[in-house]
């Protein structure tokens, strides 16, 4: 027996939404957590797959932790995934992320007894400081911020979430292990994070100003993706030329 099959198993998982869809959160997730005594595995399944094979998928990896990123088109079958994990894995730590779990955390942890935590808003610092306190047992959960948790006595608990200001501290997703399994994918990109609108229909909104990534930095994912074969490159940001010089640039650089 390994070091590695000694540490604590974090599974990350996610639903897209077709075969060829790539998750960009899982990949900022594992490089954000490369550095904790925990043998990590990612797992992108979609949703037109029968539902027993993703939770045999996932079973056979028996992980000790169980992270979902969550969005509109997998939240109702992650969840009922999430139910299927308990009944047969019951010590399995499950914790959800992403935008349709952000917005109201605390009822949807108080409806759903299968999820132990939901972390809202941005995770690549959240997330490392749960699985520390939860594998060594230090730190404090009301610390760690945009957490929705469960006190002692059942009640609901939730920080406030906080934007990373430096978004140059965040490791980049597509490192040598992020640009595995990426040939011939549609892969998703950002330069940015945030909007300069506030519109009160739009989670963006919640955020205020945009944050930008280090222009070289993009120009280095962006020439990694296309010599690695990638179809397809999509930018998320929410309004690219908000910045016309910066667009202008990475414009004329692709």
């Amino acid at each position: 027996m390994t070091k590695k099959d000694l540490q604590p198993k974090l599974v990350l998982a996610t639903l897209t939404a077709k075969y060829i869809h790539s998750s960009l959160a899982l990949r900022y997730l594992r490089e954000a957590c490369r550095h904790l005594p925990i043998n990590i595995k990612t797992q992108e399944y979609h949703i037109n797959m029968p539902p027993l094979d993703i939770l045999s998928g996932i079973y056979e990896e028996k992980p000790d932790i169980l992270g979902f990123s969550c969005y509109i088109w997998n939240i109702t079958q992650t969840l009922e995934l999430a139910t299927m994990i308990k009944q047969i894995w019951p010590n399995c730590q499950i914790i959800l992320g992403g935008p349709e779990v952000s917005y109201d955390a605390d009822s949807l942890l108080a409806a759903q007894g299968d999820i132990d935590f939901i972390i809202s808003g941005e995770g690549e610092e959240s997330f490392p400081q749960l699985l520390t306190y939860l594998t060594e047992g230090s730190g404090s959960l009301r610390r760690i911020p945009g957490l929705t948790y469960r006190l002692p006595d059942g009640t609901i608990a939730s920080n406030p979430p906080e934007s990373i200001k430096d978004l140059s501290q965040v490791p980049s997703a597509y490192s040598e292990e992020g640009l595995k399994n990426l040939e011939n994918k549609l892969v998703y990109l950002e330069t940015s994070r945030g909007c300069p609108f506030s519109c009160r229909y739009c989670l963006s909104s919640r955020s205020r100003g945009v944050r930008y990534f280090p222009l070289n930095r993009v120009k280095q994912e962006i020439r990694a993706l296309v010599e690695n074969k990638c179809s397809q490159i999509k930018f998320v940001d929410r309004t690219f030329n908000c910045h016309k010089e910066r667009a202008m640039e990475l414009w004329r650089f692709m």
